[in-house]
């Protein structure tokens, strides 16, 4: 949770990294926590997935000229939270990844709320196999690890 915590301090200068580090640190990053969506934000705004795999996350970061930082989504206290790690200093940046991440949360509000939905609108046998198969889809989602 340190991650987490130091993400909310401003950066003072630009994260150097090469397309091949930042590939990396987002597999690293999206393996270690439970993440609903990770993603690392471009210079011109587009995302690359953590399911994605390195050496293509490595080219569409190159293709996106850079990028600026990695927004994500966790289930943390209760609720959904939203992360950003920015890669480059200054306001722009910080703006571009908050603006990705309420996106992800938009998301993410919706696919729970209609998986809730389908779950508590049905009768009692149905509602219980769409539970199993509710706990099989966040399995997927929330892999456990090790």
């Amino acid at each position: 949770m340190g991650t987490l915590a130091a993400s909310s301090r401003p950066l003072k200068r630009d994260n150097d990294a090469t397309p091949k580090e930042i590939a990396e640190m987002l597999a690293r990053e999206g393996k270690r926590f439970p993440w609903i969506e990770f993603v690392a934000v471009g210079v011109d705004g587009r995302t690359v997935r953590r399911a994605v795999p390195a050496d293509t996350a490595e080219s569409r970061i190159s293709l996106m000229g850079g990028c600026v930082g990695f927004a994500g989504v966790i289930w943390f206290n209760q609720r959904l939270c939203i992360f950003t790690r920015p890669l480059k200093a200054g306001a722009n940046a910080q703006q571009q990844l908050e603006a990705t991440a309420a996106k992800l949360k938009a998301w993410a509000e919706e696919f729970m709320r209609k998986r809730c939905k389908i779950v508590w609108r049905t009768r009692n046998k149905e509602r219980t196999k769409l539970r199993a198969s509710l706990k099989r889809l966040l399995k997927e989602v929330w892999p456990k690890e090790g």
